[in-house]
């Protein structure tokens, strides 16, 4: 009972914080504009008296990009540029977010900006430490095992007749690569988890106390986190499915399209806020934690 009870909290929880999903939206928009506008203005000046730029009316295809690329080459290094700097920035700030959507389970009654801020200061070493440990795990062990199965079903379809033994043994490939991705990253938000709960600056001390606390409850804590997980997978399909179905050569559905992608953000980290919630009542729940602060589950 304690994955329904755990998921049943962290969707309480993130109903409470609308104010702490709001500060997320503001960031992402405020981070999407402020490195969008300069790629927006390079393209405007390089395309606006294009015969190019009339194909983006109608949607791009292959041939469309591929003449893109060609006609401008000049452009690939400053956009190429602009990408890396948007990647090197976007890490931490994602950990300092992810810090202060740790803080509002801590102090869960009037989460402020400035209670948003000093919990992202707060918990972001910690968590960049777990972050380049998540990113050592997928180096040394899911790149090399994805390699390993990429060997192993080569041996079984190079010499089919069929199709079908590629068809599967790519589904088969897909889902093991699934399943252990997502081990890797639930062990990561457990251990930020339980790295806030005991308010412990150890992040090795934090790695050993998640594995263990794993150890002991793994197929619980990996239903909490899936579950938890799908509601995202969900609305991203959504999103992308009626996507699809609007039209693209109007003005108004670029603009019911933007509107959409608003909502599907500010659905999105609610479900960010949903999936490290529930993970984080499930550690306080089965390591016997009392409810931080005032907080009254209902």
């Amino acid at each position: 009972m304690s994955v329904l009870h755990a998921l049943k909290l962290g969707l309480k929880s993130t109903w409470k914080q609308k104010r702490l999903i709001f500060y997320l939206w503001a960031i992402y928009a405020f981070f999407s504009l402020l490195f969008s506008l300069p790629v927006f203005f390079l393209l405007r000046g390089h395309f606006s008296h294009s015969l190019l730029a009339a194909e983006l009316t109608k949607g791009i295809n292959l041939i469309f990009l591929g003449d893109m690329v060609y006609s401008s080459t000049n452009l690939v290094s400053p956009i190429f540029g602009s990408v890396i700097l948007v990647i090197a920035l976007w890490i931490p700030l994602s950990l300092a977010m992810t810090g202060g959507i740790f803080g509002a389970w801590q102090q869960p009654d009037s989460y402020r900006w400035s209670d948003f801020m000093a919990a992202a200061g707060r918990y972001f070493f910690r968590f960049f430490r777990v972050w380049l440990l998540f990113l050592l795990s997928l180096i040394l062990f899911f790149i090399p095992f994805s390699r390993g199965l990429s060997s192993l079903f080569r041996l079984w379809t190079e010499k089919a007749a069929t199709a079908w033994p590629a068809i599967w043994s790519g589904l088969i490939k897909l889902l093991l690569l699934f399943i252990v991705y997502s081990w890797l990253r639930m062990f990561a938000e457990y251990t930020r988890a339980i790295l806030v709960l005991d308010e412990t600056r150890k992040v090795l001390k934090g790695v050993g106390r998640c594995a263990s606390f794993l150890a002991a409850r793994f197929l619980a804590a990996w239903g909490v986190f899936l579950a938890a997980s799908l509601v995202t997978m969900v609305l991203t399909l959504l999103y992308f499915l009626i996507s699809r179905l609007a039209p693209a050569s109007s003005l108004f559905s670029f603009w019911l399209i933007f509107l959409l992608g608003q909502v599907y953000l500010f659905l999105r980290l609610a479900g960010k806020v949903f999936l490290l919630g529930s993970c984080y009542h499930f550690s306080r729940l089965e390591r016997g934690g009392a409810t931080p602060g005032n907080y009254t589950p209902v």
